[in-house]
Parts: C-alpha cells; structure tokens; sequence
C-alpha cells in the first residue's frame, strides 16, 4: 500500500478535509477531474481579486466602490495666506499729520449721554 501511495498520480491535497481512506477508494479519473476543478476555481479566485492596481488592467473595469480617489492638486492643499513664519509686509500705522475729534453733538430729546464716549480705536485715512 505504501508503494501505491508514492506512485499515485493524483495525491491528496492538503486543507480539503477529505480523509486520506476515501480519497484513494475515489477512481483515480475522477480525483484528476476533480484537481483540474480545484486548480480552475483558485485561478478564477485570484482573478477575482485583481482590479488596476495589482494588474496590468486599465482602471476603467474598477468598481466604483473600489477606484482609488485622485490626489487633490497641491494648490488645493494649502491654506491661503502667507506661511507661518514669513515676515509681515502690512505699512503698520504712520504717525498723524492732523488730528481730528469728532465727538457727538448732544441727543435730540436734550440728553448728554453721549458726550461721555471715549475712543476706543484710532482710525487711519491712507490718501
């Protein structure tokens, strides 16, 4: 028996859970029949996985599920704005040529309310 098992043309393949004794009571065309089987389902399975970027297939056939999103261009990417450590360039404030106040006249009902207002920013006009 042992010698049949080493010349047998069609062994038993490992992970099928067919216990050894059934296999080889099998006809041996029907075993090669059923390897040529197990040998066509593996290379569909592999073809089943394979989509443009782990083969030579154009992208189009992808799933929509699985095509891969394009990069967004850098100038999309970035924030718009000088960079975190440019120096400003801003003419900062210039030093008043005249001066002007302009507080409030009193209410039209007679109340002085208004006339207790202080400034609270310094306007510039860049002419």
């Amino acid at each position: 028996m042992s010698a049949l098992l080493l010349l047998d043309p069609a062994p038993l393949p490992d992970g099928l859970g067919i216990p050894a004794e059934d296999w080889h009571q099998t006809p041996t065309s029907v075993r090669h029949h059923f390897l040529s089987l197990l040998k066509r389902v593996k290379t569909l399975e592999a073809r089943f996985h394979q989509d443009s970027s782990n083969s030579s297939r154009p992208p189009s056939p992808d799933s929509p599920a699985q095509k891969r999103q394009r990069r967004v261009p850098a100038a999309e990417r970035r924030k718009p704005g000088a960079k975190p450590d440019h120096p400003d360039h801003s003419p900062g404030l210039l030093e008043p040529t005249a001066s002007a106040l302009l507080w409030p006249d009193a209410c039209g009902c007679g109340s002085q309310e208004c006339s207790d207002i202080t400034l609270s920013h310094t306007p510039q006009v860049m002419e």
